[in-house]
């Protein structure tokens, strides 16, 4: 029996029976949006890792069939009305499209960490609430390409994978919760840091904001080998690690990365790695924006 056990050497094996682009689209667009851990990430880089030689084929074989597809073109233009008016999204139907993934940061970037330690600094709203418009801003992002989203949404955590998935568990069920009451337009695939850079954030905060952002810019790189037919844009914020995870993939992803939005929740000179007064500037320059 493979290290990997029966059900990863399973999947494995299913992927490497794709022969079509299309097919592979879809087997990985439901393992995506099962909701649960068991996504095409943790397959290839948790589960495979325990069999490097298999997980070799399977990223080989996601390569072949990804660059036989030529990139998809954007929307066409919005098509005005009689009344002079524009249809908001004219054609979501459209079999060649742009396609993207939205990444995002979790703790003041989606909802508030109110503060606590270690996952965030924003103390102006309570923990847990929701930032006004941010759901319907990264399903409109989807929207603008003609996606529902389905499959396209990863949220980037430095929080551990814990035993039995507990952890996730929590977060996915939270996250359903959200999709049963109109609010999260796709379940979303959970990136998970790990237990030794976590620690850091407890043990040395100051220092550990590089080592955080290293490894969500990992988990990234990662995800985007498993994806190389989309293009990203990417969520977070100022308060820890953010911005230097934003720095790393528009320096080394560029140009799948097409922009980089960080959420302000701190004074901008508080931001790690801020260095000058014309920090603002350079950071824009690269592609990031702040809001």
């Amino acid at each position: 029996s493979s290290p990997a056990g029966q059900g990863a050497v399973w999947a494995a094996r299913v992927t490497l029976s794709l022969d079509v682009h299309p097919d592979l689209m879809l087997f990985r667009r439901l393992l995506d949006s099962s909701g649960d851990y068991h996504s095409f990430h943790k397959l290839v880089f948790t589960d495979l890792a325990r069999a490097p030689a298999l997980q070799r084929r399977v990223l080989s074989h996601v390569g072949t069939l990804c660059a036989a597809v030529p990139p998809a073109p954007p929307p066409a233009p919005p098509r005005r009305d009689p009344g002079g008016g524009e249809e908001a999204h004219p054609d979501r139907t459209r079999s060649l499209r742009r396609r993207l993934k939205v990444v995002s940061d979790i703790d003041d970037t989606l909802h508030s960490s109110g503060g606590a330690f270690p996952a965030g600094v924003d103390r102006r709203f309570p923990k847990g609430t929701l930032y006004p418009g941010m759901l319907s801003l990264l399903r409109e992002v989807h929207a603008a390409v003609g996606s529902d989203g389905a499959g396209d949404l990863a949220l980037l955590s430095a929080r551990p994978h814990t035993y039995k998935d507990l952890t996730e568990q929590v977060s996915y069920a939270h996250f359903a919760r959200l999709r049963r009451a109109g609010l999260l337009h796709a379940t979303p695939t959970l990136l998970a840091g790990d237990l030794s850079t976590s620690l850091k954030v407890v043990t040395s905060p100051g220092a550990a904001f590089e080592a955080v952002a290293r490894k969500k810019f990992e988990r990234f790189v990662e995800y985007a080998r498993l994806y190389p037919d989309y293009d990203f844009v990417f969520f977070g914020d100022n308060g820890q690690g953010d911005v230097r995870t934003a720095e790393l993939m528009l320096e080394h992803a560029t140009p799948r990365v097409l922009a980089c939005l960080v959420h302000v929740v701190q004074p901008l000179e508080h931001t790690h790695g801020w260095a000058s007064d014309g920090q603002l500037w350079e950071w824009e320059a690269q592609g990031m924006r702040f809001y």
